[in-house]
């Protein structure tokens, strides 16, 4: 009997280069939703930063009318005309200054908005219904490098809104006032030759839509696996090291650098058509200009009758407007062209939202089926007991893991802890003793059976991982082992610091706390990068104790200390009261608790009683 052989892998469902005009549209209005999330004055800013070009575009239209009157004020040596064409001049140019750097700075200003609005939303959607934990532990479905989607892809996105919001103000202030300037210069025949121009190039640059997102995106993602690789090397230095892997660090980094470059390489040669297009049709506006009077003076005679001085005035100024007209329009075939390039951060961003809403959208759908007030699962059956005696109860729980749910590790499992006792978890790696951890922290569902949790065991149970975590951010003692609750300086309470001294004592992090400079001392320095493993799970170990919740989860905490200091730690857990649930291989951890989980991995369990 032959092995069945494994299904296909299923692709990632975000990680798609090829990106469609319409596909396009979609994450420009998502992330113009991030823009906007809320209605403030930050929609009245962004109004008035429109309408700042219209200002600078209506002093800019006179801009050819100055170079008229100097050309006729030198040709007909009218000096007195020629200082008033000069105060004009100047006029103008004093005013255009001023309005472009207002605009300028409100750029700034709105860009710095527009990022805080992208990022506040993406953050809020990142930490709902445990969104980051299953992009980054459970099934990302292509979402790569969520931080740098947050960090820098949302101020890609603020900055594109900044500069473009003027820019699509100064688009229709441009139609609107060159318009009218030039049909009262050129007439109605400008319009006739200028319109299907714009069109022309608008449809020939979007050819290159759908190449340059592809590479575009290949090539921030390529640039971000390198930023990725230099991080990783950052957080296990110390491990790299001690593997004295520095060689093969090295070339791993300068392979990933070479793909970068090497997409770097065939986005430039995609945009040489481009650039070449671009350059042509700036060249192509002034010749253009003097073409379209072929048809007014050889064709129409509209100048017929007229002096060959006015039809000099006339035919400079016609020429004059419509180069500018056509130069306006090359321009805002090239706004359209900017936003292409950046269709790959839209598509980041827009990919990263529409992962974290569907996840919202799954929980809001549990806890409709079933509320609790413990909102982080994604579909399991909660029933909250009132009495506060029974911590939890499995009643034929069956659970696995969640991207191979027909893999099923424990089957029909029954068990119950109440108040004060323990359970030791054991068995081979990959049985599920992490797995039973994460069940009872509401961060993975069960798939059949019903699990019962106390009220009192609503909150949030802390768990000691083996790997020891405390966030960054220069905190303070006092916050480390108050975390996750957020200690405010004026609600600091001091009552309970002789207690909290003395479990220092005991767990021998006194010179922890001198290096702190006390509880509640600024520090200069993040914990990770001071303090050894083992005084890092110390200071988790002391958060169970400050905190003494109904239920603790120990995950092999004590793996890395001498069986004494285990001892000790556990005294210190008994004499609490804390009911707590231990994994490890340690033989001497069975004196600490009353029963022993054996989990084989099969789906199948074994529950002992242990007698001391």
């Amino acid at each position: 009997m032959t092995a069945s052989s494994p299904a296909p892998a299923k692709p990632p469902r975000y990680n798609n280069d090829n990106t469609t005009v319409l596909q396009f549209l979609g994450s420009f209005i998502t992330c113009s939703k991030l823009i906007f999330f809320r209605l403030d004055w930050v929609v009245f800013l962004t109004a008035l930063n429109f309408s700042m070009p219209w200002l600078s575009t209506y002093l800019y239209t006179y801009t050819g009318d100055v170079k008229g009157a100097f050309v006729n004020a030198l040709t007909n040596r009218d000096s007195t005309a020629f200082v008033k064409v000069v105060f004009w001049a100047l006029k103008i140019s004093a005013f255009s200054a001023l309005t472009g750097t207002v605009l300028g700075q409100f750029g700034k200003v709105m860009g710095f908005l527009y990022r805080r609005n992208a990022i506040m939303r993406m953050q809020d959607r990142y930490f709902t219904a445990l969104a980051f934990y299953r992009m980054n532990c459970i099934d990302s479905e292509g979402i790569d490098n969520p931080d740098g989607r947050i960090a820098q892809d949302a101020a890609e996105i603020a900055g594109i809104w900044a500069s473009h919001v003027p820019g699509i103000g100064g688009m229709v202030a441009q139609w609107v006032l060159f318009s009218r300037k030039v049909y009262a210069f050129a007439r109605w025949h400008t319009f006739l030759y200028a319109i299907p121009y714009f069109f022309i190039i608008t449809i020939v640059k979007a050819c290159f839509f759908k190449p340059l997102s592809k590479w575009l995106a290949r090539s921030e993602r390529s640039e971000n696996n390198l930023r990725y690789k230099h991080i990783s090397i950052r957080d296990n230095a110390e491990s790299i090291a001690f593997y004295k892997a520095a060689k093969f660090e090295q070339t791993e980094t300068r392979r990933i650098f070479y793909e970068f470059l090497w997409q770097q390489v065939r986005l430039s040669l995609w945009r040489v058509p481009q650039n070449l297009l671009a350059n042509f049709n700036s060249d192509l506006n002034f010749p253009l200009a003097n073409i379209i009077m072929y048809g007014p003076v050889f064709q129409w005679h509209i100048y017929d009758g007229l002096t060959p001085g006015q039809i000099n005035d006339d035919i400079s100024g016609s020429v004059n407007q419509t180069n500018i007209y056509l130069a306006m329009i090359e321009g805002q075939s090239g706004f359209f062209t900017s936003l292409i390039e950046n269709a790959g951060v839209l598509k980041r961003v827009h990919d990263f939202m529409t992962f974290a809403e569907n996840v919202a959208e799954e929980s809001k759908a549990v806890e409709k089926a079933k509320p609790t007030q413990w909102n982080t699962s994604f579909t399991s059956i909660l029933e909250h007991k009132k009495d506060n005696v029974e911590v939890f109860r499995f009643t034929d729980v069956s659970y696995g893991v969640p991207t191979k749910p027909d893999l099923l590790l424990v089957k029909n499992l029954n068990l119950s802890l109440r108040k004060g006792e323990s359970i030791l978890l054991s068995g081979e790696s990959g049985a599920g003793k992490t797995a039973f951890f994460r069940i009872l922290s509401q961060i993975w569902n069960i798939q059949s059976g019903k699990l019962s949790v106390s009220r009192s065991n609503i909150i949030p149970v802390p768990q000691l991982p083996q790997r020891p975590y405390l966030p960054c951010g220069k905190l303070t003692f006092r916050q480390q082992i108050s975390y996750p609750q957020r200690i405010k300086k004026k609600e600091i309470n001091t009552e309970n610091d002789a207690h909290i001294l003395e479990m220092i004592t005991q767990l021998d992090l006194d010179p922890v706390l001198q290096q702190c400079g006390g509880l509640d001392s600024s520090i200069d320095f993040e914990w990770h990068e001071r303090f050894t493993p083992g005084e890092l799970q110390n200071i988790c170990f002391l958060r169970v104790l400050h905190k003494k919740p109904a239920l603790a989860l120990l995950d092999d905490f004590t793996n890395g200390v001498s069986e004494e200091v285990e001892a000790r730690m556990y005294a210190l857990i008994k004499d609490t009261g804390i009911a707590y649930v231990s994994a490890g291989h340690r033989e001497s951890l069975k004196k600490w608790h009353d029963r022993q989980l054996i989990l084989h991995g099969d789906g199948g369990y074994e529950l002992v009683e242990l007698h001391h």
